[in-house]
């Protein structure tokens, strides 16, 4: 009986993850809002523009998990790409790619 209990309580705890539609992809809105803001900052210093100015478009992402794993920056006639990788420790972190 317990068990069936957790199950439960699993699946509800999975339908009411927040997400939000970003360039076409189904993401986590929470994880979204904390890697934008992470990359947009990362993107201003990299392109040497404004972060204001950045633009940030999802060019691929983890249906699982629902996160973006590939993601473009633009800004000031520039762009460049960052990569969502594992690093130490169940961690991650983006990489930029040249």
């Amino acid at each position: 009986m317990i068990k069936r209990w957790a199950w439960v309580l699993l699946f509800v705890a999975g339908c009411l993850q927040t997400t939000m539609i970003v360039n076409g992809f189904t993401l986590d809105a929470e994880g979204w809002k904390q890697d934008s803001w992470i990359l947009r900052r990362q993107a201003a210093f990299d392109l040497d523009c404004p972060q204001d100015e950045v633009t940030l478009t999802v060019l691929d992402y983890d249906f699982r998990r629902r996160v973006a794993t590939n993601v473009g920056a633009s800004g000031c006639d520039k762009r460049v790409r960052y990569l969502h990788v594992a690093t130490s420790n169940f961690q991650s972190d983006w990489v930029r790619q040249n």
